[in-house]
């Protein structure tokens, strides 16, 4: 008799700490409110946005980029690249996977969500987690209610200018979290025959 396969228990990590999340509401409809999180599921890092609507304060819905980690460190390098990009520029990661019908897996993986990065005309970055008849909802980084950032003379930063910053901080520190997590958490999927 074989024995049951444990199942894998959640453990909270340094993604897990709050301050990490982006917040906002969706442009188009003000009652849609949205927070992306990251997280890695067996290896494979992912960010899942969480909205809700204003009149349903306890139902969540989601939306998850999942994406191998090689993926998650080409977002990273587009995330820095937007920095220095022309405001209106745009980068997105398309995210396949195989898509169940009556318990029935179709054959070819489809393209299930986005992850987009841009930089809008004011030149503020932001991220967003898309798919098929889900809000699209852009997420800023930068917007920070405890610290503000001036140059000589006490000169505030712009909103631009503190977002641009805080891409390049943010992107550091995911990319020494996540690779830590993934060192420290390492899953082995490989399945090994003994003779």
């Amino acid at each position: 008799m074989s024995t049951p396969k444990p199942e894998k228990v959640y453990v909270r990590n340094a993604l897990d700490n709050s301050k990490l999340n982006l917040k906002g509401t969706c442009p188009t409809d003000p009652n849609i409110s949205a927070s992306l999180s990251w997280s890695i599921y067996i290896n494979n890092p992912r960010a899942t946005v969480f909205f809700r609507y204003a009149d349903d304060e306890n139902h969540w819905e989601r939306i998850s980029a999942n994406m191998d980690a090689v993926t998650f460190y080409v977002f990273l390098t587009m995330l820095g690249n937007i920095v220095d990009a022309l405001p209106g520029t745009v980068y997105q990661i398309a995210n396949k996977n195989y898509v169940w019908t009556d318990n029935v897996r179709a054959e070819d993986p489809s393209v299930v969500s986005h992850l987009n990065i841009g930089k809008d005309e004011d030149g503020k970055i932001w991220i967003s987690v898309t798919a098929r008849d889900k809000p699209n909802i852009p997420l800023y980084i930068g917007v920070n209610e405890w610290h503000t950032l001036h140059h000589t003379g006490d000169i505030p930063f712009t909103q631009a200018e503190t977002s641009q910053i805080y891409t390049q901080g943010y992107k550091t520190l995911l990319k020494i979290l996540v690779a830590s997590i993934l060192n420290d958490e390492f899953t082995d999927t490989t399945q090994h025959k003994l003779n």
